[in-house]
């Protein structure tokens, strides 16, 4: 995730590991932060395999005249970049959220690439409530597997199932919404591929 994010902040500008710690912070936190000494290793690893580039620059901000390293994607990391977010197989117990963080920079796209994502998304969610809902099935059916437990964890299972998939056909809800969008946005761009 944190190289995904470092390198769509780079698209977007030249920046100071500080600044890209505080804008990641706001997008992933409150319940995961991004540290110091994650992120600086994480930053000498992309420049390392060719992906950002640093510069020293003065920090007005700090005391002592300090030099701050600037980082600035390079062509190879857009091509990298490009690659992470049409990866749809990678952390597929997370992908919920690296979905909705990829949404973030859809602009880094071509329409019909951030169609292909929403499409694979809604079937994402569409798989995760199906599987849901035939399991809230066989706990009312009383298949096999169901039937040493007790009735207030029948109830506890059954409704922790529902709930479960009421957020994912939150999820489809919002996918789908988003895929409209995306299409009245091609729509009017006149995208040729999309109409």
């Amino acid at each position: 995730m944190y190289e995904l994010l470092i390198l769509a902040l780079l698209m977007r500008d030249t920046m100071h590991g500080y600044l890209i710690a505080k804008i990641m912070n706001d997008m992933i936190g409150p319940e995961t932060k991004v540290s110091h000494g994650s992120l600086y290793p994480k930053l000498k690893a992309l420049e390392q395999e060719g992906f950002i580039t640093t510069s020293e620059t003065k920090d007005e901000a700090a005391p002592h005249d300090r030099q701050a390293r600037a980082y600035t994607i390079t062509r190879e990391g857009r091509r990298h970049f490009h690659q992470l977010m049409m990866d749809m197989t990678a952390h597929p117990g997370e992908y919920s959220k690296f979905f909705w963080l990829k949404v973030c920079f859809f602009d880094f796209l071509h329409p019909a690439e951030r169609l292909e994502l929403v499409d694979h998304y809604i079937h994402y969610c569409q798989m995760h409530t199906h599987h849901l809902k035939a399991e809230a099935k066989n706990v009312v059916d009383g298949k096999a597997y169901y039937r040493s437990l007790s009735l207030p964890q029948l109830e506890l299972t059954l409704h922790t199932l529902r709930r479960a998939s009421s957020h994912w056909q939150i999820e489809l809800e919002y996918a789908n919404s988003l895929r409209e969008k995306e299409m009245a946005k091609a729509l009017v761009d006149g995208s040729p591929d999309m109409v």
